[in-house]
């Protein structure tokens, strides 16, 4: 019984509670209305799509103005381009200038002839034919007496196809030491495209004196020795040049060429 009376009294005060509550609302719920809300959505639609509206508008003027502008931006990236070039040609003129001074201030110690003829070469390398003779004569000036500059000269000049100098420089330097094959060489391909067959053949048998397994002079003068028509001297040097280079694919054909040389021989 105790029981029930409790449950009912528990029920009247939550009621009371649920009453209460209402009416404390009530004002506020009273001031909503169906229509309020619809006017709310409505504001709410009209500001989204004001907003959609207003974005496209900024989206096409931003278009419309990257388009106008567009020329200007390729002409500022060609000159940032430009204007970049001219700071590494203002870098490299400054290094330059550095450079000199820095040879002004601290003199270099003088080349050696050989340090001028291995300058003179790669000079040569690449195509500075002009700076190559000047870096040689040079070396030649340091020493009168090398032979390695004189023979880099002459074959500066053989490389220009001016013979008349190679001549004259092959000339002195066997002088100075007549023991130089290459030289003796030299001078015979030098004297065969000055039309001095006759001179060319002499040196070139001395080159195969001092070098006699060489197959490159046995070589030039086996075909100087056809070109002048020495059949003994082409048939004595085709042989060596067998034995010292039998796998030369040449030899079959310069084998032909000797016996087709007549048995009298010029002059």
């Amino acid at each position: 019984m105790l029981l029930l009376i409790i449950s009912i009294f528990v029920f009247l005060a939550a009621m009371g509670g649920l009453v209460l509550l209402v009416v404390r609302k009530f004002p506020v719920l009273s001031l909503l209305n169906v229509h309020d809300v619809k006017e709310e959505a409505e504001r709410r639609v009209k500001r989204t799509i004001l907003e959609q509206r207003m974005y496209r508008k900024l989206g096409h003027t931003i278009r419309t103005s990257l388009q106008k502008i567009r020329p200007f931006l390729l002409w500022a990236r060609q000159k940032l381009g430009s204007v970049k070039e001219w700071a590494r040609a203002l870098e490299a003129r400054y290094q330059q200038t550095l450079e000199e001074e820095r040879q002004r201030v601290v003199p270099q110690m003088p080349q050696s002839v050989d340090e001028l003829i291995e300058e003179g070469k790669k000079q040569r390398e690449r195509g500075d034919d002009a700076g190559a003779e000047q870096t040689i004569l040079r070396a030649i000036a340091l020493d009168t007496r090398s032979v390695a500059a004189y023979k880099a000269l002459a074959r500066l000049y053989a490389s220009r196809r001016e013979y008349d100098h190679v001549r004259e420089l092959d000339e002195f330097i066997l002088k100075l030491d007549p023991h130089q094959a290459d030289v003796y060489a030299d001078l015979g391909a030098a004297l065969t495209a000055l039309g001095e067959s006759a001179l060319a053949l002499d040196a070139l048998e001395k080159a195969v004196m001092i070098e006699e397994e060489n197959p490159k002079y046995l070589d030039q003068l086996l075909e100087l020795a056809i070109l002048r028509k020495k059949k003994s001297l082409a048939k004595e040097t085709l042989v060596r040049l067998q034995e010292v280079n039998p796998e030369n694919e040449k030899i079959p054909v310069l084998v032909g060429r000797v016996q087709e040389l007549p048995e009298k021989e010029s002059s």
